[in-house]
């Protein structure tokens, strides 16, 4: 987790503007746009919300809105009445845009609300809570298991983690492809490995409310075989 609000505040008393990729925060980590006021952000609903793919969005702030256009003339983008605004009437309904991946998000958000109910005004924030500690201990378990470092202060993770694996620094990309593959196919483990550069390649595990401490521990010896 990148200090967004501080690199935002720095760009702009530079006068650089700043879009941020915030693909994993909704769901993950509190968002509030007007309060980070990023020039440009664009995230997804599929991953931390679990709503249908395909469904996103994009924040572009007012000072800058007449500066971008959709790919595809939006029906009734000369049209008032649209949308409350010039830059929504022009992004509302492009081409056979299908609503229904947006219509059926907030019954996504509702289910994720019930499993963890609390009086935040942030109605995920029990469920984010219960990821980010998963996530700490998921990561805690694998270290200790192969006798690693910590990568990054327990503080900086969210429902994610990145963790390089030395013994796998010299391996073709054949070879982490066959990773890949053994995790999936042989061991039933779906997630990411990757050369994050020359010195490093990784492995990134999530936490979501589905998965529980045993399945990282059992991932730990699978890693350590695979080793």
């Amino acid at each position: 987790v990148l200090p967004v609000a501080e690199l935002i505040e720095l760009a702009h008393s530079n006068n650089i503007r700043v879009m941020v990729d915030g693909a994993h925060a909704p769901g993950m980590l509190p968002l509030n746009l007007n309060e980070l006021k990023p020039d440009y952000y664009t995230a997804n609903h599929h991953k931390w919300w679990c709503g249908p793919k395909v469904s996103g969005f994009l924040y572009v702030d007012e000072k800058s809105q007449g500066e971008v256009l959709p790919s595809i003339i939006s029906h009734g983008a000369n049209t008032e009445g649209y949308g409350p605004s010039k830059f929504q009437c022009q992004f509302n309904w492009p081409g056979t845009f299908d609503p229904s991946p947006l219509l059926a998000l907030p019954t996504a958000i509702d289910f994720l609300a019930s499993l963890y109910p609390t009086d935040d005004p942030n109605r995920l924030a029990g469920l984010m809570r219960h990821n980010h500690d998963l996530a700490v201990a998921g990561r805690r378990v694998i270290l200790d298991k192969l006798k690693l470092p910590e990568p990054a202060p327990e503080p900086m993770l969210g429902s994610l983690a990145t963790i390089p694996i030395p013994a796998w620094t010299n391996h073709t990309s054949a070879q982490i492809q066959a990773v890949r593959t053994a995790l999936r196919t042989e061991h039933r483990f779906e997630l990411p490995v990757f050369r994050f550069d020359t010195a490093n390649v990784c492995l990134r595990i999530s936490a979501q409310t589905y998965n529980s401490l045993d399945q990282y521990e059992r991932l730990a010896d699978v890693v350590n075989k695979l080793s």
